[in-house]
C-alpha cells in the first residue's frame, strides 16, 4: 500500500499580488519526505505570467480520488516531450541518468516510517538536475522496491511527470495518477510556514544547500 501524497486540510486564498493566489496546506503524509514532513504547514502560490513550471519545482495539483477532486503535492521530474524512466532507483531523462550522491546524515531529520521493511534503515541521496546546477534530497526505504524499475514514460504535450521525494512510498506518476495535466497544476510551494519537526525549514525546502 502507498500513502497518498497530501490532503488539503484547509486552503485559504489570500491576496498576494494581481496575478497570483496564495494557499495554505497541511502535510499529512510522508510521500514528500524529507522535503516536507507530516505536520508541516506550507504556503503555495499560483504561477505568475512570467513563470514557467520547471523541473525540480514542488507543486500542488488537483487529482480525482474516489470521485472527489483532491489536492496533492509532488515534485516535477519530467517535462512535456521528455522520456522518463526509473532503473534500479535512478531517474533517466531521455536515457540520461540523474546523478545521485549518498548523504550520510540530514540535520534535524530522521528516517520516515518504513512500511516496506521496518527493520531496514532508510538511505538519503542528493539527486541532481540534468545540468547539475540544482539538487534536492530523496529517501530510499528499500533497495529493490516495486517502483525502482519502471517502463519508459513518454510525457505528452501540456503534461508533467510528478514524483514524491520518498521514492518508495509515493503514489505518483509511476502508478495510478499517471501524467498530470498543466491545467491541473495549481501552485508552487514557496515556503514552510511552521513545522512540528526541529531544524531549518527553509533549508529542507531548498534541498539542504549547505550540505553540498
Amino acid at each position: 500500500m502507498f500513502i497518498r501524497a497530501i490532503l488539503v486540510v484547509g486552503a485559504v486564498v489570500l491576496p498576494f499580488h494581481a496575478s497570483a493566489e496564495v494557499f495554505s496546506h497541511s502535510i499529512t503524509s510522508s510521500s514528500m519526505y524529507p522535503t516536507l514532513i507530516p505536520g508541516d504547514l506550507i504556503g503555495a502560490s499560483s504561477f505568475t505570467d512570467s513563470e514557467t513550471i520547471a523541473r525540480g519545482d514542488v507543486v500542488t495539483h488537483h487529482q480525482k480520488s474516489e470521485g472527489d477532486k483532491v489536492t496533492y503535492v509532488r515534485r516535477v521530474i519530467g517535462l512535456p516531450g521528455e522520456r522518463v524512466q526509473l532503473k534500479d532507483g535512478v531517474v533517466y531523462i531521455n536515457e540520461n541518468p540523474l546523478r545521485l550522491e549518498l548523504v550520510d546524515k540530514l540535520p534535524g531529520v530522521t528516517c520516515p516510517e518504513n512500511f516496506l521493511d521496518p527493520e531496514e534503515a532508510c538511505t538519503f541521496f542528493r539527486e541532481f538536475s540534468p545540468n547539475g546546477d540544482e539538487s534536492h534530497i530523496i529517501v530510499s526505504l528499500k533497495s529493490d522496491a516495486i517502483g525502482d524499475n519502471t517502463k519508459e514514460f513518454n510525457v505528452p504535450a501540456d503534461h508533467y511527470f510528478l514524483w514524491g521525494d520518498n521514492r518508495d512510498n509515493s503514489l505518483d506518476s509511476r502508478f495510478g495518477p499517471g501524467f498530470i495535466a498543466k491545467s491541473d497544476i495549481v501552485a508552487k510551494v514557496r515556503m514552510i510556514w511552521s513545522s512540528q519537526t526541529p531544524g531549518d525549514r527553509d533549508a529542507r525546502l531548498k534541498g539542504f544547500p549547505d550540505l553540498k
